[in-house]
């Protein structure tokens, strides 16, 4: 289970309103302040891995590159030696995404494209005048997520962004286009 978790309020919570186009970069500032695993500075990095085809792979370059940090300062961070990490990557760390170093970047970059993601729904919903029901995916243990589970609602009251006492960093909220009744 991911190490990162926040703690849980009583309060179910309605999802924040929609400015109807959430761009790049407000999807990634908010991964970045949800998640606490990065500083500011590593906003323009997570966009760039948002425009490529494969962020997984885009992460894993930014990872790579060179110079490395020493061996010594894997072994204080917990990674194997044939574990990449680059001194910017590791710059761009806080203390929390210290604890999963190698994790941490494609985690801010999954939580921003699911935020972009839902973004397109809403838009789709907006357009053919549908409202929009959450899903809670199976594997989401957040408690927030769950109790929105079935719940509809209109189409320009939906947020794209995870809710935000949501304590899964990949928030896992899905939506969908629904008919309304």
């Amino acid at each position: 289970m991911w190490p990162f978790k926040k703690k849980a309020s009583s309060e179910p919570e309605a999802p924040r309103a929609n400015s109807k186009e959430v761009g790049i970069r407000a999807a990634v500032d908010e991964a970045i302040r949800a998640t606490g695993l990065l500083k500011p500075e590593a906003a323009n990095a997570i966009a760039s891995f948002i425009n490529e085809d494969d962020c997984t792979r885009a992460v894993l370059r930014h990872r790579k590159r060179e110079p490395q940090i020493s061996d010594v300062e894997k072994k204080k961070l917990g990674i194997r030696k044939n574990g990449f990490l680059s001194q910017k990557a590791l710059s761009e760390l806080t203390e929390k995404g210290m604890l999963n170093a190698l994790y941490a970047h494609e985690a801010v970059t999954h939580r921003a494209m699911g935020t972009i993601a839902r973004q397109h729904l809403i838009n789709a919903a907006l357009e053919m005048k549908f409202e929009i029901e959450y899903i809670a995916s199976h594997q989401t243990e957040c408690r927030t997520c769950r109790e929105l589970d079935g719940k509809s609602c209109d189409a320009r009251s939906a947020s794209p962004f995870p809710p935000e006492r949501c304590d899964d960093v990949n928030c896992r909220l899905v939506i969908a286009c629904k008919i309304p009744d």
